[in-house]
């Protein structure tokens, strides 16, 4: 990844899109689906949507991305990652939710 401009992902049925995630690690903007997970990760902050992933929808999104300011965007991609998907934000999402689900469950009733 270290070497690429941009990371192409072609799959609009992708549930989460860990490739996205890593790309953006690496400080690449990310050309991909509209739709799905690759969708809800990525916006023309970090990278290119494209309509579709027909060769056709791809290649009017590659050209649209190249004729941005590449290195801003790809900036943006990595401190998404790091802001959004780092070890840092993942762990105190996960604290917080298994604070709000030991604070909701009920305490046990002891019996002698």
């Amino acid at each position: 990844l270290a070497s690429c401009d941009a990371a192409l992902h072609a799959n609009e049925n992708e549930i989460f899109g860990l490739f996205v995630l890593e790309a953006m690690a690496a400080g690449l903007p990310v050309i991909g689906s509209h739709r799905g997970g690759v969708g809800e990760l990525i916006d023309h902050s970090v990278g290119q949507p494209a309509q579709n992933v027909e060769p056709s929808g791809l290649a009017e999104a590659i050209d649209a991305l190249f004729s941005r300011d590449v290195a801003a965007i790809s900036q943006a991609a990595r401190r998404r990652a790091e802001t959004r998907h780092g070890w840092d934000a993942t762990f105190e999402a996960l604290a917080r939710l298994y604070g709000q689900l030991i604070a909701d469950r009920a305490p046990l009733a002891l019996t002698a």
